[in-house]
């Protein structure tokens, strides 16, 4: 962490580092217990009383974005005009959720679980548990409820830096989709045994017909899981410009926008949402909506059954 002196961060239990990537993983106790690691391996445990486990992820200068030029720095054949130009940033360091936000977590913080594949209610290949992440929840809704908790939606520069994990590739680990090989949950042939029907990965069977409990696939080199797939996740900024900086930056997206409002959006039901990004893909989404510089434009107010959140937090300073 390049000399970061971590002050005591409120509400915060160090679980100690990650065996695989060394980097510092807490449990947040507002949101649930903390979770053990497994005696064997190491690896966080999660069950359905578990805290969200936040990754303690380094600062530094960053190249976020991808160009179609062979010659740009993060070259993706498939890349779109609004992933470009690659630009290189400073990020602070800034805690990450290991985990997409799960139902039994929403459900303590809310009272209600709206997931579509939730236990019970969809029958699919696989029965979903309450440890299946979150979905059929807004932008405008995500926001309240990590409000409640001292969370916060993360930036795109935040996300896309955590996707990459140092890597300059279309995918995290490879120019090629197949690279995702037992890290990600998309459309593939899982799905189409599930029941449904449309553009899918043929060389790929992860075994659900829809999202799975969070933890499933292997994780990237920070040790953060879902990050491809599963379900698309919520970033904070607004769509403007390639990455471009939301205007309420500068105060970090929590406490910038007063409580029961976003950006003016629900100061009157006559104002159409604005348009915030998703990132990362899904269960119902080929690789190419995965790739680390994917981004699209999503009303605020829309909800989707693949389509859920992944917590960050700031460093509270001395």
């Amino acid at each position: 962490y390049e000399g970061l002196e971590l002050a005591p961060q409120m509400g915060l239990l160090p679980l100690g580092r990650d065996p695989m990537s060394g980097l510092w993983e807490f449990a947040h106790l507002l949101s649930g217990e903390a979770p053990k690691r497994a005696p064997s391996s190491g690896k966080i445990v999660m069950e359905a009383e578990s805290g969200v486990v936040l990754v303690l992820i380094p600062g530094g200068e960053r190249r976020i974005g991808a160009e179609s030029d062979p010659e740009a720095a993060h070259y993706d054949p498939d890349a779109a005009e609004n992933e470009g130009p690659v630009r290189s940033l400073i990020l602070e360091p800034y805690f990450l959720s290991k985990f997409e936000l799960t139902q039994a977590q929403w459900l303590r913080i809310a009272g209600t679980n709206p997931s579509t594949y939730q236990p019970g209610r969809a029958k699919l290949l696989l029965e979903p548990t309450l440890l299946n992440p979150v979905e059929n929840v807004s932008w405008i809704e995500s926001r309240r409820m990590l409000r409640r908790l001292g969370l916060r939606l993360p930036f795109e520069r935040e996300w896309e830096s955590a996707a990459r994990a140092g890597s300059s590739t279309p995918w995290p680990e490879g120019e090629l989709a197949p690279s995702l090989q037992g890290m990600a949950n998309l459309a593939d042939r899982s799905l189409l045994r599930a029941g449904f029907s449309g553009a899918h990965e043929d060389w790929l069977e992860d075994g659900f017909g829809s999202h799975a409990p969070v933890g499933s696939f292997r994780p990237n080199a920070l040790g953060l899981h879902d990050m491809v797939g599963n379900v698309a996740e919520w970033c904070f900024d607004g769509f403007g410009s390639p990455i471009q900086p939301d205007q309420n930056d500068a105060l970090d997206g929590v406490e910038a926008i007063p409580a029961g409002a976003t950006n003016g959006e629900e100061q009157s039901n006559s104002l159409v949402p604005l348009a915030r990004i998703t990132r990362g893909g899904s269960w119902g989404t080929s690789a190419a909506f995965a790739r680390s510089s994917s981004r699209y434009p999503t009303s605020s107010g829309a909800i989707s059954n693949d389509l859920g959140l992944r917590p960050a937090r700031s460093i509270e300073r001395p």
